[in-house]
């Protein structure tokens, strides 16, 4: 069974950018702030189909209304992004340097390349200052 729920009147969150964002990256919850939903024009934005992501369309100013939209947690890996990969048994630990092949968020598997090419899936857990 399929269950479809509609959103209440008032539940959707709109946003505008809160600082000037470039054309291209991928639009995360620093980048914009919560505002009440308007009929106001929306400045492009687009949907990258292949990390499923929003990414911003063309430069932002601070005070662009973008309407309801779903940033990246601040936290987010995009795709890109140099990782490390811990690996531990006991006492020893192994840690080795990659790259994240797609976007994802804490608690998601994501697909990572090791300095020698190798691509693999790994669990991506977000330890912030490490």
């Amino acid at each position: 069974m399929i269950a479809l729920t509609a959103a209440l009147a008032g539940s959707v969150a709109c946003y505008e950018a809160a600082r000037p964002v470039a054309a291209g990256p991928i639009l995360v919850e620093a980048d914009v702030r919560r505002v009440p939903c308007a009929s106001a024009p929306k400045r492009p934005l687009r949907f990258d189909r292949v990390d499923h992501v929003i990414v911003v369309g063309e430069a932002l100013q601070a005070g662009d209304y973008l309407g309801p939209v779903a940033p990246l947690p601040s936290q987010a890996v995009v795709r890109g992004m140099p990782l490390v990969v811990r690996s531990s048994a006991g006492p020893a630990v192994i840690e080795r340097a990659v790259t994240a092949m797609q976007s994802g968020r804490a608690g998601q598997r994501i697909f990572v390349r090791d300095a020698t090419g190798t691509i693999f899936s790994a669990p991506l857990a977000i330890e912030v200052g490490r």
